[in-house]
């Protein structure tokens, strides 16, 4: 009869049970991992169609996709600061919101912590309580003093998701050297892999070295990446948009492997979005989105939600030049905002004296809302007469740095006085 093992290589939670033959009777004995695996199910399976090839099915995304592997040991690490919590936290929120149930391993923050984030998240009081939804723990020992207890809580809960915060301070208690091949190995098989071996999606967070590498990689060994069974990112704060309470941010998470070869190795595969809002009274309340990468045109979507909040607060009608004011940064990054709020149906755009454009607010815009990116703000190649008429044509000339450049294309384009 096929046995399962409880001793398995770092990423081999897909292979739990093994069989062999022995010898020329045909009759299957019970083995060790290092029995041959019987595959007759497995190609029928494929065949058919009742088995597929893994995909992720865990931490639904805005489109409604997902972005972790269950029964798999995934990977997400960043600098400090740069949202990792924000983004295990919204995947937990995901699956509550989904009716599954979640389980938080947390050596980094406390309680309060993350119970705070959950409920500024929006997440029900009565799942983070209920014992049969969600599960924190808190643990200051070796592993092996409450790997029971752990297990009997899995099997219980039955999670679709466990989030290990961090990998860093969960090898530092089991006194695991993280530059140790060996040791890494073998506190994936004592830990991660053997929580992984349960069926959820666990997702372990990591800091990245201080010293910049051409490929990001967790700090320690190589073997930490080498020892992830489904998929690992980077994730990095967009410029200008870093996370602090009350205020909106954004990061990217980059792909940088996986073994399924659903997402793009080097490639940004999704966003993590925060923006504030008032639900809660001490204005932590925010809308955290996880989103697809977006491969349409850059827009400048920092200054976009500034200019919604500032038409959300006058609640009148405002020039291009008031709003210039008001709002910091370029004038040109400004007014290319203001061409995409007003082509995404966010502001609505009249003509004033002396030819002054006036918008109005005809709903606000946050961080990771839908947009439309005009064509004019792409490419300025159609000469005198183009649709563009934020901006004089000219040609073969010299470009100025004082000019916006929305699109180069060999000419450029003067920005007009408004």
């Amino acid at each position: 009869m096929p046995v399962e093992n409880e001793e398995r290589r770092p990423g081999g939670a897909a292979s739990m049970v093994s069989s062999v033959v022995a010898g020329d009777s045909g009759k299957f004995i019970a083995g060790t991992s290092w029995c041959p695996v019987e595959l007759g199910d497995i190609v029928a399976g494929l065949q058919s169609g009742t088995l597929s090839t893994p995909r992720p099915t865990v931490g639904r995304l805005a489109d409604g996709s997902n972005w972790l592997y269950a029964g798999r040991t995934n990977g997400l690490a960043g600098e400090s600061g740069c949202g990792k919590t924000w983004t295990a936290l919204q995947a937990v929120a995901s699956e509550l919101q989904d009716g599954n149930a979640a389980m938080v391993i947390d050596l980094e923050d406390n309680e309060i912590g993350v119970v705070g984030r959950l409920l500024s998240m929006g997440v029900k009081p009565w799942d983070i309580v209920d014992p049969k939804r969600f599960a924190y723990i808190h643990p200051d020992e070796s592993f092996k003093h409450g790997a029971s207890v752990v297990e009997d809580s899995l099997d219980r809960l039955k999670p679709t998701l466990v989030v290990l915060d961090s990998t860093g301070e969960s090898m530092a208690l089991e006194g695991c050297d993280p530059n140790s091949d060996d040791a890494v190995a073998r506190w994936f098989q004592r830990i991660a892999t053997r929580i992984a071996r349960r069926g959820p999606a666990v997702l372990l967070l990591d800091h990245l070295p201080k010293a910049k590498t051409t490929a990001p990689s967790p700090i320690g060994s190589q073997r930490k990446r080498a020892a992830l069974s489904g998929v690992q990112f980077i994730q990095e704060v967009k410029t200008g948009m870093a996370f602090a309470k009350g205020r909106a941010g954004e990061a990217v998470l980059t792909c940088t492997k996986d073994r399924s070869g659903h997402f793009v190795t080097g490639q940004v595969a999704a966003k993590l979005i925060v923006n504030p809002n008032e639900s809660m009274a001490d204005g932590s309340g925010c809308d955290v989105l996880m989103t697809p990468a977006d491969d349409s045109a850059w827009a400048p979507t920092k200054y976009m939600a500034e200019i919604s909040v500032f038409m959300e607060k006058t609640q009148s009608t405002q020039s291009t030049t008031v709003i210039c004011q008001a709002v910091s940064g370029k004038k040109a990054t400004l007014i290319q905002a203001l061409s995409v709020l007003v082509d995404s149906g966010y502001l609505s755009l009249s003509s004033g004296p002396s030819g002054a454009k006036l918008y109005d607010l005809v709903r606000p815009y946050k961080n990771g809302n839908p947009i439309t990116v005009p064509a004019n703000h792409d490419a300025h190649d159609s000469g005198p007469g183009s649709h563009c008429t934020e901006h004089e044509w000219h040609a073969g000339q010299t470009c100025n740095p004082g000019w916006c450049h929305f699109g180069h294309h060999g000419r450029c384009n003067k920005l007009s006085v408004v």
